[in-house]
Protein backbone atom coordinates (compact mmCIF):
# COMPACT_ATOMS: atom_id res chain seq x y z
CA UNK A 1 0.00 0.00 0.00
CA UNK A 2 1.21 3.69 -0.92
CA UNK A 3 0.18 6.77 1.17
CA UNK A 4 0.40 10.14 -0.74
CA UNK A 5 -0.74 13.74 -0.78
CA UNK A 6 -4.06 14.09 -2.81
CA UNK A 7 -3.85 15.64 -6.05
CA UNK A 8 -6.24 17.08 -8.62
CA UNK A 9 -6.24 14.02 -10.80
CA UNK A 10 -8.01 12.43 -7.72
CA UNK A 11 -10.87 14.94 -8.10
CA UNK A 12 -13.37 12.17 -9.21
CA UNK A 13 -12.11 9.86 -6.81
CA UNK A 14 -11.97 11.92 -3.50
CA UNK A 15 -15.60 13.52 -4.41
CA UNK A 16 -17.08 9.85 -4.89
CA UNK A 17 -15.27 9.16 -1.38
CA UNK A 18 -16.24 12.44 0.23
CA UNK A 19 -20.11 12.01 -1.11
CA UNK A 20 -19.62 8.08 0.43
CA UNK A 21 -18.50 9.26 3.98
CA UNK A 22 -21.49 12.42 4.62
CA UNK A 23 -24.19 8.96 3.07
CA UNK A 24 -22.60 6.36 5.27
CA UNK A 25 -22.33 8.27 8.33
CA UNK A 26 -24.85 10.98 8.73
CA UNK A 27 -27.31 10.00 6.11
CA UNK A 28 -27.00 12.77 4.39
CA UNK A 29 -26.64 13.27 0.11
CA UNK A 30 -24.47 15.77 -1.06
CA UNK A 31 -25.15 17.49 -3.86
CA UNK A 32 -22.70 16.18 -6.55
CA UNK A 33 -21.36 19.87 -7.51
CA UNK A 34 -21.39 21.24 -4.34
CA UNK A 35 -18.73 17.94 -3.29
CA UNK A 36 -16.69 18.68 -6.35
CA UNK A 37 -16.10 22.10 -5.72
CA UNK A 38 -15.29 21.66 -2.19
CA UNK A 39 -12.88 18.91 -3.15
CA UNK A 40 -11.34 21.08 -5.66
CA UNK A 41 -11.03 24.03 -3.17
CA UNK A 42 -9.47 22.15 -0.90
CA UNK A 43 -7.13 20.46 -3.82
CA UNK A 44 -6.09 23.83 -5.04
CA UNK A 45 -5.23 25.10 -1.37
CA UNK A 46 -3.75 23.47 1.18
CA UNK A 47 -3.92 26.18 3.81
CA UNK A 48 -7.64 24.81 3.35
CA UNK A 49 -6.71 21.35 4.25
CA UNK A 50 -4.92 18.47 2.56
CA UNK A 51 -5.93 14.81 1.45
CA UNK A 52 -3.92 11.56 2.08
CA UNK A 53 -4.84 9.26 -0.44
CA UNK A 54 -3.75 5.26 0.11
CA UNK A 55 -3.35 3.25 -3.42
CA UNK A 56 -3.16 -0.29 -3.55
CA UNK A 57 -1.70 -1.69 -7.53
CA UNK A 58 -2.44 2.11 -8.07
CA UNK A 59 -5.86 2.36 -7.30
CA UNK A 60 -7.17 4.92 -4.60
CA UNK A 61 -8.73 2.80 -1.80
CA UNK A 62 -9.19 5.12 0.70
CA UNK A 63 -8.38 8.50 2.19
CA UNK A 64 -8.58 11.49 4.57
CA UNK A 65 -8.26 14.92 5.18
CA UNK A 66 -6.38 17.05 7.35
CA UNK A 67 -7.02 20.72 8.20
CA UNK A 68 -4.82 22.37 10.54
CA UNK A 69 -6.45 24.87 13.43
CA UNK A 70 -3.81 26.81 15.26
CA UNK A 71 -4.24 26.72 18.93
CA UNK A 72 -3.29 30.00 20.55
CA UNK A 73 -2.76 28.78 24.43
CA UNK A 74 -0.63 25.98 23.45
CA UNK A 75 1.39 27.37 20.15
CA UNK A 76 0.74 24.41 18.40
CA UNK A 77 -1.51 23.34 15.22
CA UNK A 78 -4.16 20.68 15.73
CA UNK A 79 -4.40 18.17 12.89
CA UNK A 80 -8.10 17.91 12.33
CA UNK A 81 -8.76 14.48 10.36
CA UNK A 82 -12.11 14.34 8.38
CA UNK A 83 -13.55 12.70 5.39
CA UNK A 84 -11.87 9.40 6.23
CA UNK A 85 -13.37 6.64 4.14
CA UNK A 86 -12.06 3.22 3.12
CA UNK A 87 -13.75 1.61 -0.21
CA UNK A 88 -16.10 -1.22 1.16
CA UNK A 89 -14.06 -3.84 -1.22
CA UNK A 90 -10.85 -3.05 0.96
CA UNK A 91 -12.37 -2.43 4.51
CA UNK A 92 -10.23 -4.59 6.90
CA UNK A 93 -7.16 -4.54 5.41
CA UNK A 94 -5.30 -1.84 7.19
CA UNK A 95 -6.16 1.38 4.90
CA UNK A 96 -7.30 3.77 7.58
CA UNK A 97 -4.25 2.26 10.01
CA UNK A 98 -1.65 2.85 6.79
CA UNK A 99 -2.98 6.35 6.47
CA UNK A 100 -3.57 6.68 10.33
CA UNK A 101 0.35 6.56 10.88
CA UNK A 102 1.44 8.48 7.77
CA UNK A 103 -0.46 11.27 9.25
CA UNK A 104 0.52 10.58 12.83
CA UNK A 105 4.14 10.63 11.64
CA UNK A 106 3.63 14.07 9.87
CA UNK A 107 2.03 15.88 12.98
CA UNK A 108 4.76 14.33 15.42
CA UNK A 109 7.45 15.72 13.21
CA UNK A 110 6.15 19.32 13.25
CA UNK A 111 5.20 19.15 16.93
CA UNK A 112 1.32 19.09 16.37
CA UNK A 113 -1.73 16.92 17.93
CA UNK A 114 -3.78 14.74 15.96
CA UNK A 115 -7.39 14.96 16.82
CA UNK A 116 -10.97 13.48 14.95
CA UNK A 117 -14.62 13.99 15.60
CA UNK A 118 -16.30 10.21 15.47
CA UNK A 119 -20.16 10.10 15.52
CA UNK A 120 -20.77 8.48 19.38
CA UNK A 121 -22.86 6.05 17.46
CA UNK A 122 -19.71 5.16 15.03
CA UNK A 123 -18.88 2.32 17.80
CA UNK A 124 -16.97 0.47 14.77
CA UNK A 125 -14.69 3.67 14.24
CA UNK A 126 -14.38 4.38 17.79
CA UNK A 127 -12.64 1.15 18.31
CA UNK A 128 -10.47 1.59 15.52
CA UNK A 129 -9.07 4.72 16.99
CA UNK A 130 -8.72 3.29 20.84
CA UNK A 131 -6.62 0.64 18.35
CA UNK A 132 -4.22 3.12 17.17
CA UNK A 133 -4.11 4.83 20.51
CA UNK A 134 -6.24 7.63 20.48
CA UNK A 135 -7.93 8.31 23.94
CA UNK A 136 -11.55 9.77 24.10
CA UNK A 137 -11.39 13.42 24.62
CA UNK A 138 -13.61 15.49 27.18
CA UNK A 139 -15.17 17.69 24.89
CA UNK A 140 -18.53 18.30 23.69
CA UNK A 141 -19.05 19.16 19.78
CA UNK A 142 -21.48 22.00 19.00
CA UNK A 143 -22.13 23.32 15.63
CA UNK A 144 -25.28 25.47 13.81
CA UNK A 145 -25.35 24.09 10.39
CA UNK A 146 -26.84 25.63 7.59
CA UNK A 147 -25.90 23.41 5.05
CA UNK A 148 -28.14 20.96 5.74
CA UNK A 149 -31.62 22.66 7.16
CA UNK A 150 -34.92 21.38 6.18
Amino acid sequence: MEIRKGELKDLDILTEFTSNVAFETEGKRLDPETARRGVRTVLENPKKGVYYVAEIDGKAVGCLMINLQWVDWQEIYNYYIQSVYTHKDYRGRGVFKSLYHYVYNEAKENSASLRLYADSDNLRAIEVYKRLGMSVADFRFFDVEFAFTS
